[in-house]
């Protein structure tokens, strides 16, 4: 299959969505509770991978789903598109000739901002490279299609943090099309987009200053990270800003209770997707319902009570609860623990594993949030738009104390409890956006907006010449097989090493490989994660020993410039037996970031392996 027809049906899968979107919010009358925050258009694509999946999910963890249902239904969005397309010819034709008076009355601002929109549509669209895509959100959406389940391998201890963003994947990754899995985090884009649009109308912002809240967006240097990533986070924190918007126009429908119920329907099945994909959401879901009960005593007192009940316990039954079930089930762990992470620690070394990715870049906070340490921290950071918090101290305006209280509740908690890393900080960043037209016409110092403005002029720039950095150099891989080839062997780290491995070892085989870019990966694997997290004096030694002893392993890989035979402290060279296969510069630490890549090859070493010496000939490195 030509690489190209991938790239169109990732496209199609997208606007399959856009039109599910479009007939299911007109089927169940929402265009009206959806005009509110934003023009409707930007909300179909989100709003049909909503009600999609949470619909599907928990059909999923009842073990229903196999590889042909898999592509039966992304076949089925598929068609959806290309019936949509085809029935809206017209209008497209009425959609594109708008847009070209949008191009003929263009000012630097607005130029700006359709520069990064179609940067990032490109960028999205461009084949996978990051190591968390190649790592476990890919391979984890590889092996759901395969075994119609999440993994249960305890080696896997990277498998144990994927959800519905996973299971979505796999829809895309059941016909090949990749790109969709990146692509989804363009229309979280335009989401947020559109909502800013519609409250700045309502304040009647001026276009300059309605793009400059655009451009503090698109011009963060994270979303380069995030939505060029399988990584199911950009697009389930957007249904999260989603359920933010409709706080903020709440007192517009206080007499009105079958709107307030729709839209507190509406946002919790935004929350509880978002929910089901990265655990940390539950802390955004559980503060904007604390505010959605105030609102619903303060307009309602007791009226209708029991049909808020019901819409409660109805979307936490259909929505919270069968994942941490499906948990509890499986790994013999009170499901009530997965509501503060999304890990089993009654396993061994797991509360390990837990500490390192809550550390993760510790040591570079706070300073990360601004700015970065070096060129290759640049896409880890928020930049200058940090600054917007100056503003938002600063001024007074309507319910800014309740949103003090909540953001200082949100950043504490994530501050003690969670990863001190940009992206776990990257909601307070867009909700502070979303509520500057409170603030914004009311600023005095216009010296200090100037200078607050040339500084995201200046960080926009920069982030059109990354993007556009990527754009030439990567987004040409889904164009087709031999640009796709080399790009992958440029970018994506340990794609040449796996390449080999696949020629060299049987299919049916099953190797030991430390390498995480397992996604490439055709043979039978067995991770030795877990050996990166202990000491060799653990005690638990030999439980993951034993684990790698009953999967029977036939291969060791290692790679380097010699043949190292450790795992962290772990050494297996008494393990070994004969090489089976060599080759010298097999591959480099490839990145997509230019300034972490390193040309510097290395050797790639196959080794027979003695299981039957497990776990004595393991020994101290």
């Amino acid at each position: 299959m030509p690489i190209i027809l991938n790239l169109f049906l990732s496209f199609f899968i997208g606007v399959g969505f856009f039109f599910l979107g479009k007939f299911l919010l007109n089927f169940f009358r929402l265009l009206s509770i959806i005009k509110f925050i934003s023009n409707p258009i930007y909300q179909y694509p989100i709003f049909g991978v909503v009600i999609f999946i949470f619909i599907l999910f928990p059909f999923f963890l009842l073990g229903i789903f196999h590889v042909n249902l898999f592509k039966i239904f992304t076949y089925l969005i598929v068609l959806i598109g290309l019936a949509g397309v085809l029935l809206n010819i017209n209008n497209f034709t009425t959609f594109i000739n708008e847009y070209k008076k949008i191009f003929l009355n263009v000012n630097f601002e607005k130029l700006l901002v359709l520069i990064l929109i179609l940067l990032y549509f490109f960028i999205s669209l461009a084949p996978a490279t990051s190591g968390d895509s190649l790592s476990y959100h890919l391979t984890v959406a590889k092996y759901i299609i395969a075994n119609g389940s999440l993994p249960l391998d305890e080696m896997d201890f990277e498998g144990k943090l994927a959800g519905i963003g996973e299971f979505l994947n796999a829809f895309a990754i059941s016909i090949d099309a990749e790109q969709f899995t990146s692509f989804l985090h363009f229309f979280g884009l335009i989401s947020i987009l559109g909502i800013i649009k519609k409250f700045s109308d309502y304040k009647n912002l001026s276009s300059n200053n309605k793009y400059i809240l655009m451009l503090l967006v698109l011009s963060c240097p994270l979303l380069i990270f995030l939505i060029y990533s399988s990584k199911p986070h950009f697009f389930y924190l957007s249904l999260v800003f989603f359920a933010c918007s409709f706080l903020l126009i709440l007192n517009k429908i206080k007499n009105n209770t079958k709107v307030f119920l729709k839209i507190f329907f509406l946002t919790n099945t935004m929350l509880l997707v978002a929910v089901n994909a990265k655990i940390n959401f539950l802390l955004s879901f559980f503060i904007i319902n604390i505010i959605f009960l105030y609102n619903y005593i303060k307009f309602f007192k007791k009226k209708f009570f029991l049909k808020y009940s019901f819409y409660i316990l109805f979307l936490f039954a259909f929505g919270l609860l069968p994942f941490p079930i499906w948990k509890s089930i499986n790994y013999n762990y009170p499901f009530y623990y997965f509501f503060i992470n999304p890990l089993p620690i009654n396993i061994p070394v797991y509360i390990d594993f837990l500490s390192y990715s809550k550390n993760y870049l510790s040591e570079k906070f706070p300073i990360i949030l601004f700015l970065p340490s070096r060129p290759g921290d640049f896409t880890q950071t928020l930049g200058v738009g940090c600054l917007l918090i100056y503003f938002f101290i600063k001024n007074s305006f309507k319910n800014k104390k309740i949103y003090i209280i909540a953001i200082s509740f949100f950043c504490l908690i994530v501050f003690f409890f969670g990863q001190r890393t940009s992206r776990f900080y990257l909601e307070i960043y867009l909700f502070i956006i979303l509520v500057s037209p409170e603030f914004l016409k009311k600023i005095n110092n216009r010296k200090l907006i100037l200078i607050f403005s040339y500084g995201i002029y200046l960080q926009s720039l920069i982030v059109i010449l990354s993007l556009s950095w990527a754009v030439i150099n990567i987004f040409p891989g889904s164009i087709s097989s031999n640009q796709r080839e080399k790009i992958l062997s440029n970018f994506a780290d340990g794609y040449e090493l796996i390449k080999w491995v696949n020629s060299a070892v049987p299919k049916n085989s099953t190797i030991i490989i430390g390498h995480r870019s397992t996604f490439f990966l055709s043979a039978k694997y067995i991770s030795p994660q877990p050996l990166g997290y202990m000491k060799y004096n653990s005690v638990y030694k030999n439980y993951y020993l034993d684990q790698i002893n009953k999967k029977n392993p036939e291969f060791i890989l290692f790679y380097g410039s010699q043949p190292k035979f450790n795992y962290g402290e772990f050494n297996f060279k008494e393990c070994v037996g004969n090489l089976y296969a060599k080759k010298e510069n097999v591959g480099h630490f490839a990145s997509r970031n230019p300034f972490n890549s390193q040309k510097i090859k290395y050797n790639g070493y196959i080794y027979y392996f003695d299981n039957s010496k497990i776990p004595n000939c393991v020994k101290s490195n």
